[in-house]
């Protein structure tokens, strides 16, 4: 595994007199006493962080250590008014199960409250796989948020997207810990707050780190006048053009954190899926790389917020839960897929080799290939999600076209208007999200340059100017009683099949045509996805084979066939949501939780060098 990913579990023990916390590194023995005093200076000094904080209804706490990590139920119980979105990393990994040992342990110590008990609940239901990467566990009815490091603590140092308000820090942390103090200072916000033991003040370590980032402290409390920012006033006003996966996606992300957002697409006149009517099915697999790739790291964290997001909605949408199957393709990622699993030994939950005789009984259908199994995978109906969201979440959907988008001249606002000059509404943020559709709107917005410095103009996105082109596909849909062979679960390889969806057809794929739009389904289509099965299709010979059984659209991608997920820092308010290729479902909700973090300023659930590879350049 690579370094910077080197978990280790935490040895979670409770007894009469102490829960203790065994790593390979060191043993943590709290007591009762201290869990009550960690309390009591809690209840105490809260009233000065809230005054400190005054009217601001979101705060970001870093917890520092694992004895720190047991003290959130604590912190949760104090919020009250005030949003709490706490942040821990660390390679020393809690379990779920870790969570009833220390439930058990606040029982023991007398500390009965009944939010207590919803806390641990929620963090033994929710409580991430042992995964590299960073985690995010929402709490309910927008109480706050735990954003989770996993990974090496010098790798991770560097990568939190966050302003913290509050500091809280355990004395039982080692002292050779202090040498962190640097790195968790730069991410203090104008005004922070320190709560941890008074002889930690005094510490020349912690002098020096608070000089060198420009603090001035004034007992618990620490000021940074110098990144003192004017406030605006928010109307969390937002418009998203293009209804299709991605802009759905990101709508109901931001509905839910009570954003009033409308979203434009001509095809909303048609259907209220797009142009994905009649798209039945489609695997949401995550990518795997023996190097666990920027790609591969993006996709395991933007299907896990996926899994999180669609976890309640209905089987018509959820088309199944029974995992997705994969066989090693003959070229490309897909080679060395089984190489990748022996090399990362991420958990059998997440994914699992199988030798031939496995894979053939996961299918149901007799395959000579090893393989790899995906417990968490689903398979999605592309149409009835689209349809879904735009039910049951309230974004308000409008049939018009958009051509050009303008800043408006009194006001931090955008406008929007069609091609008739017409004014289309004022909007505070704005996302782009309509694909490779995107270049006409930013050349006639002026957007494809930026000004620099001396004056001059230059481009501002040459990957997406240059590389965004569109990939036409096709998928086939054969009645599962057609068919003498029909999987279980979806295989994956070169191509797909999945098994039967309500409806009894099978969804097969895929083409990619480089440079069209929409390529229609035609007979040479279903040849190649026919060739691209590896179980033996003979009876699905070409006159066999109705035209009109299928769907075909469009992706858009760009050089290195990652999104573009980002704001456009030359014009702020205006984001960029496009290039998804073939993986739309997997970054669908996902550009919800950056935008949304960074809009309502929360921590950001992915790292600092993840973030910046989905943006321009």
């Amino acid at each position: 595994m690579l370094k910077e990913f080197n978990l280790s579990p935490a040895v979670v023990a409770l007894d009469c007199q102490a829960l203790t916390i065994t790593s390979p590194f060191n043993t943590l023995s709290l007591s009762s006493a201290w869990l009550k005093d960690w309390q009591q200076r809690i209840e105490q000094e809260w009233p000065r962080v809230r005054a400190m904080l005054q009217d601001k209804a979101l705060m970001q706490v870093m917890l520092e250590g694992e004895s720190a990590l047991v003290l959130l139920p604590l912190l949760m119980v104090q919020q009250h008014e005030v949003s709490l979105h706490a942040l821990y990393s660390n390679n020393i990994v809690f379990s779920a199960r870790d969570w009833e040992q220390i439930a058990h342990f606040y029982q023991l110590s007398g500390l009965a409250n009944p939010y207590f008990d919803v806390v641990f609940t929620h963090l033994r239901l929710h409580w991430p796989l042992a995964l590299p990467g960073v985690h995010r566990i929402d709490f309910a009815d927008k109480q706050g948020s735990l954003t989770l490091g996993f990974g090496e603590p010098n790798y991770l140092q560097n990568q939190w997207h966050c302003s913290i308000d509050l500091f809280v820090r355990d004395e039982a942390i080692e002292s050779s810990e202090h040498r962190h103090w640097p790195w968790v200072l730069r991410y203090a916000a104008v005004k922070s707050y320190f709560l941890m033991d008074k002889a930690q003040f005094e510490r020349e370590e912690f002098v020096v780190a608070t000089k060198k980032a420009g603090m001035q402290l004034v007992d618990s409390q620490a000021l940074r006048p110098h990144m003192q920012k004017a406030q605006k006033n928010k109307t969390n006003t937002m418009a998203i053009i293009g209804g299709g996966i991605a802009g759905a996606g990101i709508a109901g992300v931001m509905q839910q954190r009570d954003w009033q957002v409308t979203v434009f697409d001509p095809m909303f006149s048609e259907s209220n899926a797009c142009k994905h009517k009649n798209h039945l099915a489609a695997a949401m697999t995550p990518f795997i790389s023996v190097d666990d790739n920027h790609k591969s790291r993006l996709s395991r964290a933007a299907i896990l917020r996926a899994l999180y997001h669609w976890r309640d909605f209905p089987d018509e949408v959820i088309v199944s839960r029974a995992g997705n199957l994969e066989v090693n393709r003959d070229k490309g990622y897909g080679k060395d897929i089984t190489i990748a699993v022996d090399t990362l030994n991420f958990p059998r939950e997440w994914v699992q080799r199988l030798s031939p005789r496995e894979v053939s009984e996961r299918l149901g259908v007799e395959l000579e290939e090893e393989g790899i199994f995906w417990p968490q995978a689903r398979l999605i109906s592309p149409e009835q999600l689209l349809k879904y969201i735009y039910t049951h979440f309230p974004v308000q959907q409008r049939s018009q076209a958009v051509a050009y988008v303008k800043k408006h001249t009194n006001s931090e606002h955008w406008q929007l208007f069609d091609a008739d000059d017409n004014c289309l509404g004022k909007y505070e943020q704005i996302v782009i999200a309509n694909a490779a559709e995107c270049m006409s709107i930013l050349e006639k917005s002026d957007l494809l340059q930026r000004q620099t410095v001396a004056g001059e103009f230059k481009a501002a996105m040459p990957k997406v100017e240059e590389t965004m082109h569109w990939m036409g596909g096709e998928v086939m849909h054969i009645a599962a009683n057609r068919l003498l062979q029909v999987p279980k679960v979806a295989l994956g390889g070169q191509g797909y099949f999945l098994p039967p969806t309500v409806d009894g057809l099978c969804v097969l794929g895929s083409t990619y045509r480089h440079g069209e739009q929409d390529p229609g389904i035609s007979l040479k289509g279903q040849e190649v996805i026919r060739d691209k099965i590896p179980l033996a299709l003979d009876e699905l010979t070409s006159p066999t084979v109705r035209l009109e059984e299928g769907w075909s659209g469009g992706r858009a991608v760009v050089q290195g066939r990652l999104p573009v997920i980002t704001e456009l820092d030359y014009a702020r308010g205006v984001w960029l949501a496009v290039g998804y290729g073939s993986h739309g479902l997997t970054w669908s909700s996902f550009a919800g939780d950056i935008i949304g973090a960074m809009l309502d300023g929360e921590p950001v659930p992915l790292e600092k060098e993840l973030i910046k590879a989905l943006g321009l350049r």
